[in-house]
């Protein structure tokens, strides 16, 4: 983009993302650091074939002799989006920082703040990639700059952007100044967190879910168990039904031969009476 600008959303953003730095801090997360130039934009762009990734600049980059040193920003300080979805107007909903799409160590940096005519540009991704993506051709805004932060608006032909004017004075002995230092405030290395403590709860973190996982194991064990028991159970009822079963059926054919013996001994007897009939018949005669 030719002298791309951050569109804030509200006043004081239309303050912190035009000067100043910004430091993400592992107890406090993102904090503004504040300063006096005026930049489109203090971000780092990076870029591949399909993602494109940016970050707020940290403290240690400055302006010196029109040039602006090229900083050193830890990966997880970038916000990745697919290009297709960079002029979405809530872009952020498609943003993530998680690098594993498309690690920010393998993309390639884009030029970004150059100084021209004492005029701070941030360059950005250039704009014929979005004009290819979207099929039409993004035309340019004016950027004209007030003094009075009521008087920012954004149109669709003319950005008009706060940009105040910071002045040096002596405030000691000054009495043309009154300072206003806030009710409260902290300093940096009061939130900062040592790395060995970052370590240490990064290392009960992952033993918490180790013994979790191993508690799960445990109750799928259990519950492996109480179904074999169960099955057991249910083949062993059915065994001893099998058993009644057969013993029923032994005593049928118990009853049946014996029902058979009392037959054969009947007709065993009517034999010995006919046989005895016919002696008798044979004796009359």
């Amino acid at each position: 983009m030719q002298d791309g600008i951050f569109k804030a959303p509200t006043p004081a953003e239309e303050t912190v993302s035009h000067y100043g730095r910004w430091v993400n801090t592992p107890s406090a997360g993102w904090l503004w650091v504040p300063g006096r130039v005026w930049s489109p934009a203090w971000v780092d762009w990076k870029q591949d074939e399909k993602y494109l990734a940016w970050a707020p600049l940290p403290p240690s980059v400055y302006v010196v002799n029109n040039t602006v040193n090229v900083p050193v920003i830890e990966e997880r300080n970038y916000f990745i989006v697919e290009k297709k979805y960079f002029l979405e107007p809530q872009v952020y909903k498609y943003t993530t920082i998680n690098s594993s799409l498309s690690p920010v160590r393998e993309m390639t940096r884009i030029e970004n703040i150059v100084i021209v005519n004492n005029t701070i540009i941030n360059k950005g991704p250039a704009v014929n990639i979005f004009e290819a993506l979207i099929g039409k051709v993004i035309n340019p805004v004016k950027i004209v700059t007030v003094k009075n932060i009521a008087e920012a608006k954004y149109t669709d032909r003319e950005y008009i952007v706060y940009k105040p004017v910071f002045k040096k004075y002596k405030n000691k002995g000054n009495k043309r100044f009154t300072v206003k230092e806030p009710k409260s405030y902290k300093k940096y290395e009061e939130w900062k967190v040592l790395k060995s403590e970052e370590k240490d709860l990064k290392r009960e973190e992952k033993e918490l879910k180790k013994q979790e996982k191993e508690k799960m194991k445990d109750i799928q064990k259990d519950e492996k168990e109480i179904k074999k028991d169960i099955r057991n159970n249910n083949n062993g009822n059915k065994k001893s039904d099998d058993d009644k079963i057969n013993e029923n059926k032994g005593n049928d054919n118990k009853n049946n031969n014996k029902g058979n013996d009392n037959g054969n001994k009947n007709k065993n007897n009517n034999n010995e009476n006919k046989n005895k009939n016919n002696d008798d018949g044979k004796g009359k005669k």
